[in-house]
């Protein structure tokens, strides 16, 4: 059984860049990071600040601190994430496993009427983002983002596996005729690897293929064994030997100069690709190059007696009968041919009938493909082909993974694209023996299990109830109670009520009542405007809907929202990098609306604001704080001038009306320099901003290294501490922008950032907190809050929601309330919450 494993080239490790410890069996449970004072940018004083106080945090107590001790995140972390995204399927006897994208593993009673999910780190997976699984030597084996895992069913859990593979990535998992596991890996993104020319480190290398016959002694087979690319795909046994779909991989090349002496850069290249048979002690390769029929991007490999069957992203499904080739591709006529030719999904029953799932070269799905061949695999003139699509009942027709099973019906993982083209799991699906009956296995429809997506833009708790408020990116708004049960709400089960599935932010009034800022998504060509977003208010009971053309707002992309304390809400417009590209990096500025009448008010724009995009607001006093990013302006008279400007912070004084700005000029960081190259219109990219209790602002962003935008480097974090003596600097290597900002119990600040997970000022230093197998599962964070009980909890871009929890106390102590979570301890490496087993043992390949 062969399964679409399909990775985009920019995939997830280079947001996980501390993964090469999985391929040795590393783990921390928690960070045991030497606290290192943080790098100053443009430092107006050589003064440390004085530890951060969060405007709620009460001081810290006193504590005993033991001699050569350190700072420490200690707590407990675990995951919620939707597990709708299937990627593989293997039927257990009356149970089904589905490895999802992101979810981990979901095991389905064969009814649907039972689950159960395994997460990392709670449940032992070294990474919630599954490929593959596969019965081996009587025991269930996962393919993950960080190694090999397996199921130990007298703990009901997983155990992480080290194994000396050439790349963390696994892809795909196979059995051959002599009993050995084969395990096909993929690039991964090495945050460290260096290459001649390269700006900055980091960048792809590894994968390839290994296999054991025990679990313990290993043959790796990798770039120098002759595979035609390190991205390989799929891995299948056919008579006898061992095949294996690969995909280009990227490979740098260094600067050069041309004939005429002109520079060249440095650049990544795609090279290589195919299928490729292992015979004895080599690779036999077969590409586009020697086989016309073939595409170099293999993406699955299936067998059965009469022809070894490839799906191809861009060339249809090729057979091969051992001597001759044969392409069936589309001919647009869905009867006699393929429907599309990028498969993505393959899979034979054992009646002989080839199921396909296929897509557009955009990525949207066009259903399933069955394919009769009546035993002429390389003749297609007696072909019979069928077709199955959402009309037919299936829930999404993106299909990355089919599995015909024994008593004649079929199990997929369906899945579609949103507007802005990112995949979202759909169900897992069954089509019933009558091949016209199709049943939905959701994920989200058990209530504790019921996190609708894994994409979480925004995090608030209820201040009444507890309950825990989860915006998402594209399925509306998800609440989780104290009890752990989950409620949802979308646009269309509140009949418009909530304006859009795409939520940018939620402030809730101490009464009560939920505000929910949404972005606009969809857009209607015929009436030439955006038809979604806007702002909702929920009273408990029923939604309503508060947008540009009935409530008088700006616009209907809106980003931020803070409540005054004096009956108002302010929200702001505009986006940075999430949603639209169309309307990414604009705005329509900062608007006020009254909470009883439930009326827009006024609207402040740039230049009275630093820009017109509002990225976050903090309330402080009688202070309101605007964290904006630069945005494009355009000038409405005509040949008006067009141009990016802006950015920073504008404060307003809530009683006497008045503005005030900080800007690049008054030595706020800036991401890039600007048309003059000096700071009077450098841009500022700031992205959140706090207020302390002693009335300093903590702003983050992000920075370009000398000011000059570079596609091939990655910006730093930045946090600015901005306080009556001068502005404070703070950058973060490499970490993406810092998106969110929060203190906890004790007055730690913490920083969420977009690729480079937690940092944490604690005293005067950071720590910093990365993801790791049995610890924090993704450094793509995109929110951050603290419950009542000391909690954090962590929104990512697509791994779902992630949490770390104090840890209990000491056993027969008298500890009471919140325990913390930042602690000073002795120096000490701990035992980590993921369990390794099999030792390896390497074996050079022949």
């Amino acid at each position: 059984m062969a399964k679409e494993k399909h990775l985009p080239m920019r995939y997830l490790p280079a947001a996980r860049p501390g993964l090469a410890a999985a391929s040795l069996g590393l783990a921390i449970a928690v960070s045991t990071a030497t606290a290192a004072p943080p790098a100053p940018l443009r430092s107006d004083s050589t003064a440390a600040p004085a530890p951060h106080r969060g405007p709620d945090a009460a001081a810290p107590g006193p504590a005993s601190v033991p001699p050569g001790s350190e700072w420490h995140v200690v707590g407990d972390w675990s995951t919620i994430a939707n597990g709708d995204d299937v990627r593989a399927i293997a039927r257990d006897g009356d149970r089904i496993w589905a490895a999802t994208a992101g979810g981990g593993v979901v095991r389905w009673a064969r009814d649907g009427r039972g689950l159960k999910q395994y997460l990392g780190p709670q449940d032992g997976l070294p990474c919630n983002d599954v490929r593959d699984v596969v019965r081996w030597r009587g025991e269930w084996w996962f393919g993950t983002c960080a190694g090999l895992a397996r199921y130990d069913a007298a703990r009901d859990r997983m155990t992480g596996l080290s194994a000396p593979l050439p790349s963390p990535s696994v892809t795909a998992l196979a059995t051959d005729g002599a009993g050995r596991l084969w395990v096909a890996t993929g690039q991964w993104w090495n945050r460290t690897a260096t290459f001649t020319g390269k700006a900055e480190p980091g960048g792809w290398t590894g994968g390839g293929v290994a296999h054991t016959a025990d679990g313990v002694e290993w043959t790796v087979l990798d770039a120098s064994s002759g595979l035609p690319s390190t991205n390989v795909r799929d891995v299948a046994s056919w008579k006898g030997q061992m095949w294996v779909a690969t995909e280009p991989y990227l490979r740098w090349r260094a600067p050069t100069t041309d004939g005429g002496g002109d520079p060249v850069p440095g650049r990544w290249e795609a090279v290589g690709g195919g299928v490729a048979r292992r015979d004895a002690e080599r690779w036999t390769a077969f590409d586009s190059t020697g086989v016309a029929e073939l595409s170099d991007n293999a993406r699955a490999l299936a067998g059965d007696g009469r022809a070894l069957w490839v799906a191809t992203g861009g060339r249809g499904l090729v057979a091969y009968d051992g001597a001759r080739w044969k392409a069936l591709r589309d001919c647009g006529n869905p009867s006699r041919c393929i429907q599309d030719n990028y498969v993505t999904a393959l899979s034979i029953g054992d009646d002989g009938a080839i199921w396909l799932g296929t897509s557009r070269f955009n990525g949207h799905g066009t259903g399933v493909n069955i394919l009769d061949a009546r035993d002429t695999p390389l003749d297609d003139t007696d072909d019979g082909w069928t077709a199955l699509h959402a009309a037919d009942g299936l829930p999404g027709e993106l299909v990355h993974a089919i599995l015909p099973d024994d008593d004649a019906t079929v199990w997929f993982g369906t899945a579609d694209r949103d507007t802005e083209g990112r995949p979202r799991g759909r169900a897992l699906a069954r089509l019933l023996d009558d091949r016209a009956t199709v049943e939905a296995y959701r994920f989200g429809a058990a209530a504790e299990h019921g996190l609708p997506d894994n994409a979480v833009t925004a995090v608030a708790r209820h201040p009444l109830t507890g309950d825990l408020w989860v915006g998402t990116a594209r399925s509306g708004v998800a609440v989780r109670s104290q009890t752990g049960k989950w409620s949802a709400y979308t646009r269309a089960s509140t009949n418009g009520g909530l304006p859009s599935d795409s939520i940018a932010d939620i402030a809730v009034e101490p009464g009560g009542i939920v505000w929910v800022a949404t972005r606009s998504t969809t857009y209607d060509s015929k009436k030439a405007r955006w038809v979604d977003g806007g702002l909702a208010r929920f009273d408990g009971r029923s939604w309503a809907a508060l947008t540009a053309e009935a409530a008088g707002l700006p616009s209907n992309h809106l980003s931020a929202l803070a409540l005054d304390g004096r009956g108002r809400l302010w929200v702001g417009t505009g986006a940075t990098d999430a949603g639209p590209k169309e309307l990414a990096y604009r705005g329509s500025g900062l608007a006020v609306v009254n909470t009883q009448t439930r009326q827009w008010e006024r609207t402040f724009t740039f230049p009275t604001l630093t820009s017109d995009n509002v990225t976050d607001l903090a309330v402080h006093g009688d202070e309101l704080w605007v964290a904006t990013s630069y945005f494009f302006y355009v000038d409405p008279r005509p040949r008006g001038a067009q141009f990016s400007t802006g950015g920073g912070v504008s404060v307003y004084n809530l009683g006497t009306g008045a503005w005030r700005k900080v800007t690049a000029a008054d030595g706020l960081s800036f991401a890039v320099h600007g048309r003059s190259g000096g700071p009077n219109d450098a841009l500022i990219d700031a992205r959140a901003i706090v207020v302390d209790a002693d009335g300093r602002a903590w702003v983050g962003g992000q920075s370009y290294r000398d000011g000059a935008y570079d596609p091939e480097i990655t910006p730093d974090g930045v946090v600015d501490v901005v306080g009556p003596g001068g502005i404070d600097h703070h950058r973060f290597d490499r970490a993406g922008a810092v998106v969110a900002l929060a203190a906890d119990h004790d007055g730690n600040l913490w920083t969420a950032t977009t690729l480079d997970g937690v940092h944490v000022r604690a005293g005067d230093a950071w720590l910093h907190q990365m993801a790791a197998p049995g610890g924090m599962q993704s450094d793509r964070l995109t929110a951050l809050v603290f419950d009542d009980k000391g909690n954090a909890w962590f929104g990512t871009a697509g791994d779902g929601l992630l949490t770390i929890r104090p840890p209990a106390g000491e056993p027969g102590s008298q500890s009471v309330g919140v325990q913390p979570i930042v602690r000073r301890l002795p120096f000490r490496v701990l035992m980590p919450l993921l369990s390794y087993d099999l030792p390896p043992r390497l074996i050079p390949a022949p």
